[in-house]
């Protein structure tokens, strides 16, 4: 019996004991054999069964691996192509991970100077600043939209646009930041030039609804600036003049022309004024109007008559 036993299965176990050893990741595809139908071949099906399950594991784990490398790079381009100065810093103590390129432009440092070295109140000229940020990150997990005068590594200054997000499972914080020097002086200029304009300037829509208004001339509002906005022109000039002026902006989005010199007259308070308006199209639904006092001019045309 024993010669028996040795003669038809030995042979058969260590054939399946070199197959399986024969095994590794690398070819998990492969089977070992399976003849007859005795226990010996029902523990090569259950090893084949086994070995299938571990391949579609390691094709779906591949995958997976070669998605979150896709994933990877796709990020680190974004991150270091972006136009925006990107950074991550410790969340504890500030100290900065890791920059993009852009950060690395905007501030004037070197990379190897910044990463591990520098920590984010390096970078405040206002300490007040950087304690109200992170009062406000920690408070809402989020920053926007946050302006705040920032140091260059040549010790100059630029105004900067700041959003973060708090990342608690990392302990980390991920910042953005935008130098808005340029477009904070074109502003600046614009409001100086705005200032000395005596004109009113109002953007209305279609419907007469005011968008905007800087109130160059006060004293040409037949209402405060902030009962004007979002509001139509129905809502605040008698029912005469509101057609009148809504009819020019009909006009005007109609012909996609401007019109100049279109006089009207109001009462502000317990005096008629005159004034003279400029409308353009600023696109097919909104205009710019633009009035002008001509009151005197008007009074001296009277006395000349």
């Amino acid at each position: 019996m024993l010669l028996l036993l040795e003669r038809l299965a030995l042979p058969r176990l260590a054939k399946l004991n070199a197959e399986v050893s024969a095994i590794s990741r690398d070819n998990l595809s492969s089977r070992v054999s399976a003849l007859g139908h005795d226990e010996l071949s029902d523990l090569a099906v259950r090893i084949n069964t086994m070995l299938a399950d571990l391949e579609a594991y390691e094709q779906k784990r591949q995958q997976a691996v070669e998605a979150l490398q896709q994933s990877e790079s796709k990020f680190r381009n974004l991150f270091e192509n972006s136009q925006a100065g990107i950074f991550r810093a410790r969340m504890e103590d500030g100290l900065m991970l890791d920059t993009n390129q852009q950060f690395i432009a905007i501030t004037g440092y070197e990379a190897a100077d910044v990463i591990m070295q520098k920590h984010t109140v390096d970078f405040y000229v206002h300490p007040e600043d950087r304690a109200q940020a992170r009062a406000q990150l920690y408070e809402c997990g989020a920053l926007h939209n946050f302006e705040a005068q920032f140091l260059k590594q040549d010790g100059s200054q630029f105004r900067g646009l700041l959003s973060a997000r708090l990342d608690q499972a990392s302990g980390c914080v991920d910042g953005v930041i935008a130098d808005i020097s340029e477009r904070k002086r074109v502003e600046d200029e614009l409001h100086g030039l705005f200032a000395a304009m005596p004109d009113v300037i109002l953007v209305y829509d279609h419907t007469g609804c005011c968008l905007k208004l800087v109130a160059t001339n006060p004293q040409l509002l037949v209402k405060p600036s902030e009962e004007q906005v979002n509001r139509t022109l129905y809502d605040t000039h008698p029912p005469e003049l509101a057609k009148f002026c809504h009819d020019v902006i009909q006009q005007v989005l109609e012909t996609q022309q401007p019109l100049t010199n279109v006089e009207y007259s109001l009462t502000i308070g317990d005096q008629l004024m005159w004034t003279s308006a400029s409308i353009s199209p600023l696109c097919e639904n909104t205009v710019l109007w633009m009035a002008r006092d001509i009151t005197a001019h008007k009074q001296a045309e009277e006395a000349l008559h």
